[in-house]
């Protein structure tokens, strides 16, 4: 997800959210019909609301636009998840309340912005879903969705993103707050490995396939047909980077003692036998070095907190009201 979508949908938190419970989903379904009344049970709601906040309505057709926009950008089907229903009506009245507080406190996002977020959206999509526009057109169509409904709400985020990212500058990490996030995060900064593995139970099979591999057999592959840790052996037996502690006690030893390019003999632990290649090393930094990247993180913390605590505010003080979904 590039740097626009990415945007777009985290301004506070993640809009991955909504899709809580919806893996394995396939495409989408046509669009509903429009409702009359909203799909759910609250009778105090008026015909045709599935939300109130503050004397402000969400109605089923803003529900339903918005639900076909996540349908849209993830393509994938909805209408029929119960648990994602929930989670976009709630992320979408939590997005009204941040994007009238942050009208009240004179926040706007320009045309410029919303049109480079746009920009990057639809490119986006047509690289990892629709190929070209005609495609992405197609699925909009289909579900019944407008450039001008993308528009309006990648204005309402850009918006509640700006009061955000001013919040964030005004937080600023002391040099003890730096030192200590180094200190605590030594297995981020100190020391790191990049290694593959091919685990297996029995040590002579392993000896077997590190012949194999000293005589030029591909490591990936014989991950991919033999290891027994079936999560990494998915990506060629790539276990990614780590520090010093991540791993179990022999396996660390044996992988931090290697070069990069090499194969070890096979390595027993707890799990069975490990054969280690080693890809990449990065050296320990120093906290000078890791700072930049410290006082970012630092803030992005702080930031969240903010803005979690200005949800959490807004939502005590709001008078909020919404349907139950049934299906």
């Amino acid at each position: 997800m590039n740097r626009s979508l990415s945007g777009v949908l985290t301004a506070v938190f993640l809009a991955a959210l909504v899709l809580t419970g919806c893996g394995g989903a396939k495409s989408p379904a046509p669009p509903p019909a429009p409702a009359t009344k909203p799909s759910g049970t609250q009778s105090q709601l008026p015909p045709g609301v599935v939300a109130t906040y503050n004397n402000k309505k969400i109605t089923q057709q803003q529900f339903d636009t918005r639900m076909h926009i996540y349908e849209f950008l993830y393509n994938q089907p909805l209408s029929t998840n119960v648990q994602a229903k929930t989670n976009i009506l709630d992320d979408m009245v939590t997005r009204n309340l941040l994007y009238d507080e942050a009208a009240t406190r004179g926040f706007k996002a320009d045309d410029k912005q919303v049109n480079d977020e746009l920009d990057g959206i639809h490119k986006d999509l047509n690289d990892r879903l629709y190929k070209d526009k005609a495609g992405s057109d197609k699925k909009m169509t289909e579900l019944g969705i407008t450039e001008q409904d993308l528009r309006d709400l990648v204005s309402l985020v850009g918006t509640t993103r700006l009061m955000i990212e001013d919040m964030g500058s005004k937080t600023k990490p002391t040099d003890q707050d730096i030192k200590d996030y180094f200190d605590q995060h030594q297995d981020e900064y100190g020391e790191q490995v990049r290694a593959s593995h091919i685990l297996v139970a029995d040590e002579q099979k392993a000896k077997d396939l590190v012949a194999q591999l000293r005589a030029g057999a591909d490591f990936a592959k014989l991950a991919q047909e033999n290891s027994t840790d079936t999560g990494s052996a998915a990506n060629g037996g790539d276990l990614d980077y780590f520090g010093h502690g991540k791993m179990v006690a022999e396996f660390d030893k044996a992988a931090f003692a290697m070069k990069v390019g090499d194969i070890s003999d096979p390595v027993k632990s707890q799990f069975g036998w490990h054969i280690i290649k080693v890809t990449d090393k990065k050296p320990a930094r120093t906290l000078d070095q890791a700072k930049d990247d410290i006082v970012k993180q630092l803030q992005d913390n702080n930031t969240a907190a903010a803005a979690q605590k200005l949800v959490d505010d807004l939502k005590a003080k709001a008078s909020i009201q919404t349907v139950t979904f049934t299906g």
